[in-house]
Order: C-alpha cells, then structure tokens, then sequence
C-alpha cells in the first residue's frame, strides 16, 4: 500500500466530516508510526504548506480530544489511595480487558485495597457491571464523559495496555497530573508522555509482575506521587491547543522565511 508522504491534522478542515472545533488529535502516536511528515494545527497552514512545497496532504480530524482541568489540581498523594485508572476502546477480542484483570489479579496480592476504575466510553448505554469488591481490591467499570472526568481528578496511576494508546486520554491523565504506565511493546508510542523514573514507566506488554511492580512502587512512595505529578503536568503543558499553534505558527514562518531567501 502506497502511504502519503505528508499527514496533515486539522481540528478545522471542511474537507472531512463535522466533528467539535478546536478538537486536540486522538491516536497520534499511531500516525505518527505510519507515515513521516507534518502536523499543522489549522486548513490555512496546510493549503500554505502544500502551495510552497508541491507535496500532496491528506486532513484529518478525530473527534475525541484531551481533558484538561478547569480547577487546581489536587495532589496524588491526597487521592484515593491506591486508585488507578485505565481506558479501553473498541476491544473486540477482549484483550485489553484480560490483561488489566491479569494486573488486578497481581496488584491485589501486594498491593492493600488496591481499586481499579476501566473507562469504556464505547459501550454507551449498556449496562455496565458494578463494581466488583475482592478480597485485597476493587474494580469498577465506567462509561459517560463526565465519569472519566471525575475519575481523572481522583486517581493516582494511569496505565495503558494499547500498542499505541490515545493519544488525548493519555494528553488527559498528564494534564491531571497522573502518573503514568504504560505495558506496550511499542515504546515509541509513549514515550512523548513518559520520562522513566520521573513520572512513571514503560513496560514489556507481556511483563505483568514488571508492570504491577512499578505501578507498585508509585503508588507506595508520596515523594514518587510528587515527582510525578510535576513532570506530568509539566509534559501536558506542550499538548494545550495554544501551545500547539504557536508552535507550527513558528515552524511556518520559518518555511515562509527559507522561500524568500
């Protein structure tokens, strides 16, 4: 299969369809495996950049964006204690599932009273089951927006079992401050919002005890819940809408400046 050289991001192309304005971008580390090129935050810099350099672009939008806290964050340490957090999409084959429950099933064993919240926006209105008290923990499932907001601002750890997860639930956790890990055998799919050590880890997908253990570790150690809240919040920062366009702003007046010399 032939891919495009260039893949352009739009939250305001008329040339897809309708989704919510000023949208952040969803699955980007996905893309960004697949095809070598340019993002660009708005239509106007994409027909400027495909006008200066001749390259064929294709728009795209996606309408899940990022969540960021509209009042002061509160400290993880003074969260739930030992609360995590994870989302999964379309799972068709349930693995993702599996693997989060294989991570329950090893967290609760050293881990006391460890509570486990999945978030499955994609199952809607169906009935959802309640939450499930074992002996050493708790899982719970949810599905509304306003669920996964509550649960961004209540939780300590974040994890990701995805390949390449989303990219704006992931933006999400950071900008809430969350720490983050992540079991993937795509590490370069994460590392955008990862710095080991710092605010939280990446793992081998198939590593469960490593897995339970870092999250272990975070959740055991206030000073790790601080160190990882301002890294995270920190890495969040770049992923603002503002941020973004400022920043291909200056990337296109560099390309308008190489044209005129």
């Amino acid at each position: 299969m032939s891919l495009p050289r260039v893949y352009v991001f739009s939250p305001h192309s008329n040339l897809t369809q309708t989704v919510e304005t000023n949208a952040l971008w969803d699955h980007v580390q996905t893309l960004f495996s697949q095809f070598a090129g340019v993002i660009v935050p708005d239509q106007l810099l994409a027909t400027k950049w495909a006008a200066r350099t001749g390259q064929t672009m294709t728009v795209a939008q996606f309408p899940k964006h990022a969540i960021f806290p509209t009042e002061a964050v509160l400290p993880l340490p003074k969260r739930t204690p030992a609360s995590v957090l994870a989302f999964l999409d379309d799972d068709p084959q349930g693995s993702g599932l599996k693997a989060l429950m294989t991570l329950f099933t090893t967290l609760r064993q050293t881990v006391p009273n460890v509570r486990l919240t999945i978030y499955q926006p994609h199952l809607g209105s169906t009935p959802l089951p309640t939450a499930s008290n074992e002996q050493g923990g708790s899982v719970q499932f949810i599905s509304t927006a306003a669920q996964w907001t509550a649960a961004l601002a209540s939780h300590q750890v974040y994890v990701s079992v995805a390949d390449f997860p989303a990219a704006a639930m992931m933006i999400s956790a950071l900008a809430h401050g969350l720490a983050v890990v992540a079991a993937t055998d795509h590490a370069g799919a994460v590392t955008p919002f990862v710095r080991p050590g710092e605010n939280g880890a990446i793992v081998p997908a198939a590593n469960t005890q490593q897995f339970a253990t870092e999250i272990k570790t975070l959740l055991g150690h206030k000073k790790s819940l601080n160190t990882a809240q301002k890294t995270s919040l920190a890495l969040a920062q770049g992923y603002t809408e503002d941020a973004v366009i400022s920043s291909w702003q200056a990337i296109d007046k560099a390309g308008e400046d190489d044209g005129n010399q």
